[in-house]
């Protein structure tokens, strides 16, 4: 006969504390002294117990879950972002979900249903210039834009520093004793290096 599911009850007999205390620890309230997070640690470790998503996110006002856009799933660059992206967030103790959306349209279509649905805390987009889908972004929600810095407003981005990588790469090629040294880049970038290298 299979085991009944562990429940916050049984740690809390366990731990010798009320379930509050066990929500307290599981939450990351500081509310709990060192001793007695020890002690339901313990309680959950020899236990096994595993916290219901659901009842979390309710405790906490959050559903723990973050969205990601991208343009699509199968580049590898995008790829590798979202694997970051995920490894990162659930380190935190959030999931990650992951949606393609190929055109302008698209992206709007899913921006309106995630950001208004309750399921999700906030919405990670790569490329938000490409095709201008930015004009889209949601209005206060929280944005984080990957691969790009705002172009206007205050939005949180996570970028590459272009021109930083620029300036390394030329100085590095100076130093082998090289002189002719060029970059292709698009027409958005172009001035930027150009700037970089004659600050050389």
């Amino acid at each position: 006969m299979a085991r009944s599911r562990v429940t916050i009850r049984d740690v809390a007999a366990a731990a010798g504390v009320s379930r509050q205390t066990i929500s307290r620890v599981i939450n990351g309230s500081d509310l709990v002294s060192p001793e007695t997070e020890a002690r339901v640690r313990d309680a959950v470790r020899q236990l096994g117990y595993q916290p219901n998503a659901i009842a979390r996110s309710m405790a906490l006002g959050r559903t723990q879950t973050l969205a990601c856009l991208s343009p699509n799933l199968t580049d590898y660059t995008f790829a590798s972002v979202i694997d970051g992206a995920e490894a990162a967030v659930r380190a935190r103790g959030y999931f990650l979900m992951s949606s393609s959306a190929p055109d302008p349209d698209t992206f709007a279509s899913l921006v309106g249903e995630l950001a208004g649905s309750g399921y999700i805390d906030g919405i990670l987009v790569i490329n938000p210039f490409a095709d201008n889908r930015h004009r889209y972004l949601p209005h206060a929600f929280p944005t984080v834009l990957i691969g790009a810095r705002p172009r206007a407003g205050v939005v949180d981005s996570v970028a590459l520093d272009d021109v930083e990588a620029g300036r390394m790469a030329t100085r590095h090629l100076w130093v082998l004793g090289h002189r002719q040294i060029a970059t292709v880049t698009g027409a958005t970038c172009r001035g930027l290096f150009t700037r970089s290298i004659k600050r050389l």
